[in-house]
């Protein structure tokens, strides 16, 4: 008569003892979920949109800053939605002898002549930098000055 015991009937249910091509097809079976995992984590990241932000400046690297509310960030490219950008104005001399002097304005994007959207996409290769801003901060408020 067999004596049954737990390895013998483990390897009759599996179908054979212990067998190395069996582990290591385990492990390949392991190791594929968490490259499709990893793969579609990727993808949503890239494809879903950031939830709306505070307001962040972003600088490139040709010294423009732009600021708005990041929508989406997927490592390469960064969209700006409701951009804004700082431009110096001319003031015209208002007495006779006097120079002219120059001001910095906030003007919001979309009004130029080539008619952009209100959303921006910045190469991440291209920004130097972001930085979250303050509810109070000098930009900010002139930015809801616009608004209004």
């Amino acid at each position: 008569m067999t004596e049954f015991t737990q390895e013998t009937l483990s390897s009759e249910i599996l179908g054979n003892k212990k067998s190395p091509s069996g582990r290591m097809g385990i492990i390949l079976l392991v190791a594929g979920i968490v490259v499709l995992i990893g793969i579609v984590v990727m993808l949503l990241l890239t494809i879903l949109p950031v939830k709306q932000t505070s307001w962040q400046a972003v600088n490139v690297d040709n010294n423009q800053m732009y600021f708005g509310h990041v929508v989406k960030d997927n490592g390469k490219v960064l969209i700006l939605k409701d951009v804004h950008y700082l431009q110096m104005q001319q003031i015209a001399a208002t007495k006779e002898g006097e120079q002219p002097s120059q001001q910095l304005t906030v003007v919001k994007a979309g009004s130029e002549v080539y008619g952009p959207t209100g959303e921006m996409r910045i190469n991440w290769d291209h920004i130097v930098s972001t930085q979250k801003l303050r509810a109070d901060s000098e930009v900010i408020v002139a930015i809801n000055k616009l608004g209004k």
